[in-house]
């Protein structure tokens, strides 16, 4: 019953801070401030095991993280927009802030059993 009354509460949590992740996910000299919103988020599913809501964030990663890959493999993707620091895996400092965020979302997968 309490989870009832919870879920809507917990849906917005995470919606919210899926909205924060998206709005970030392109400026370099924000992901920091990504990696630490994306920690907590998955740190609060972790905390009171939200499943469901760890999937969709980890979905969400994912795809951040695929475009970022795609945007690599077409450089013309990012210079035709008008993002003013991209995130770009030709910036070291870059890459390795959003390894160590996928080294972080293994380290709560492993912890919730989710393979």
């Amino acid at each position: 019953m309490e989870r009832d009354l919870l879920l809507p509460k917990i849906n917005f949590f995470v919606e919210t801070y899926k909205i924060i992740l998206d709005t970030l996910r392109q400026n370099s000299r924000l992901i920091e401030i990504y990696n630490q919103s994306a920690t907590k988020l998955l740190s609060f599913c972790y905390k009171y095991r939200c499943l469901k809501e760890y999937r969709k964030v980890s979905e969400t990663l994912h795809a951040h993280f695929a475009y970022i890959l795609k945007a690599a493999k077409q450089p013309d993707l990012y210079q035709n927009s008008k993002i003013p620091y991209p995130v770009t895996l030709e910036d070291e400092e870059c890459t390795t802030k959003l390894l160590d965020m996928r080294h972080v979302q293994l380290e709560y997968a492993l912890k919730m059993e989710e393979w």
